[in-house]
């Protein structure tokens, strides 16, 4: 299972753009854990994260206001 990312053209900035969770494992709530996780992760770094990710922006509808390292473009998070 992965959670991948990118980094942009900013220091403190990186994308979220892709999970990938092998068909066996799906619908056990693994993706949930790792984008919770990668969240934990870009706070305790001091990263603001651009979610492009269609399951990880499915997860913030869900899950609204539970991160402020949330951003929705390069521009918003300069």
């Amino acid at each position: 299972a992965a959670l991948c990312y990118l980094p942009t053209r900013f220091q403190k900035m990186v994308e979220f753009y892709h999970t990938e969770i092998p068909a066996a494992y799906r619908d056990l709530g693994l993706g949930d854990l790792l984008v919770i996780q990668g969240f934990r992760w870009a706070e305790t770094a001091k990263l603001l994260v651009i979610p492009t990710c269609p399951f990880v922006r499915r997860y913030l509808e869900k899950n609204s206001g539970s991160w402020d390292c949330v951003v929705q473009s390069e521009s918003e998070g300069l």
